[in-house]
């Protein structure tokens, strides 16, 4: 695993990191494009990916992420030779798969272990099927190569060059070795020129497969794009503010942060652990949960196993009001008890063990 998707999981998590890897090959190929990608455009969260499952949102993704580094080539010069004449002067025959007998007539190719999942799945389904040999390919073997290189005789001896059926026809050349070499679906940088000049426009012109990755509006329910340009998940919208996790507020696409060593922020309140505050966000819409003008003594947050926190809250009048919150900041659980402290120690835990605390739930 590369620098820039050891980012990508610690930032999105390692489902997201292994949907990068499959489906971002060819922007991969420019360091650190990908990761800039998806911070300008989605606030870190290790949801993202399931939501976007959930919702069956795969293609829309990889289609808005695409949309942002395709550059239409329109000023090319149209080839005269062929796909099959071009590759024939680089040394290699193609061949145009039309069935699955077609595509497993190239498995005696690759080693044991290093089969594509072309073989193995629903390929032609979904993508135009080809396959270009080198006309040396018996003479290069794999015992000759004990430290692969993606880019070496043998990887690129047998190559399967496939387009999406779909309107964007993206494209992904793969290499002999499959994943035993790095970003193996990446062959050439997945740039049909880099075989030999002319060749992507060539299979433009005579296949009609021309990659396009038009700008597409992307929409994922439950997440709200702001005026930054990121997509963020949020827990309730009211009145075109939405709350969401990690103590952000989007105030009409206005992106407000609140420092978690300062703040938590949940449903509709901001509770401040400095100044020892709690005050509705919009003060518009008061639900009588708290007394805002109420003093407080002391806060104390503990979290739990089950990545929930606890908020403990002690006023003036030694009353506690207790929160469970998730990870999402949402309340779980609110106690509001009269407590009589036996212990004057307000920073121990033990506090609130019921050895020292006589409690009278309201």
């Amino acid at each position: 695993m590369n620098e820039e998707l050891k980012i990508i999981k610690k930032k999105y998590g390692e489902k997201m990191m292994h949907f990068c890897r499959d489906y971002f090959a060819t922007i991969l190929e420019t360091d650190g494009l990908l990761l800039k990608l998806l911070l300008q455009n989605f606030e870190p969260s290790h949801d993202l990916y399931d939501d976007i499952i959930k919702q069956n949102k795969e293609k829309d993704f990889e289609d808005f992420i695409y949309s942002f580094v395709w550059v239409e080539e329109n000023n090319k010069e149209i080839p005269v030779k062929t796909p099959k004449e071009l590759l024939n002067e680089a040394g290699y025959d193609l061949y145009e798969c039309h069935s699955y007998k077609d595509i497993n007539k190239f498995i005696k190719y690759y080693a044991p272990g290093e089969t594509l999942c072309t073989f193995m799945a629903e390929r032609l389904e979904r993508c135009y099927v080809f396959f270009a040999i080198k006309k040396n390919v018996s003479e290069i073997k794999r015992e000759d190569y004990p430290n692969p290189e993606r880019q070496d005789e043998y990887g690129t001896s047998v190559i399967s060059i496939q387009f999406t059926r779909d309107k964007t026809h993206r494209l992904s050349i793969k290499n002999r070795y499959n994943h035993h070499v790095s970003n193996p679906d990446c062959t050439f940088s997945n740039n049909l020129d880099n075989i030999i000049p002319g060749l992507t426009a060539s299979f433009g012109k005579f296949y009609g497969l021309v990659q396009q990755y038009p700008h597409s509006k992307f929409e994922l329910e439950g997440y709200v794009q702001a005026n930054d340009g990121k997509f963020y998940k949020y827990n309730q919208e009211i009145c075109n503010i939405y709350y969401c996790p990690n103590n952000i507020i989007i105030d009409h696409f206005e992106v407000k942060r609140y420092a978690k060593e300062k703040y938590i922020v949940f449903d509709i309140y901001v509770i401040d652990l400095v100044n020892k505050k709690i005050e509705e966000y919009d003060k518009r819409y008061i639900f009588p949960l708290f007394d805002t003008k109420a003093i407080i003594k002391k806060i104390i947050i503990v979290n739990n196993d089950n990545k929930e926190k606890e908020v403990r809250i002690i006023l003036e009048d030694n009353s506690l009001k207790k929160l469970i919150l998730n990870k999402y900041n949402q309340l779980l659980k609110f106690e509001e008890q009269d407590i009589k402290i036996i212990s004057n120690d307000l920073d121990s835990q033990s506090l609130f063990n019921e050895d020292n605390i006589l409690t009278r739930k309201r």
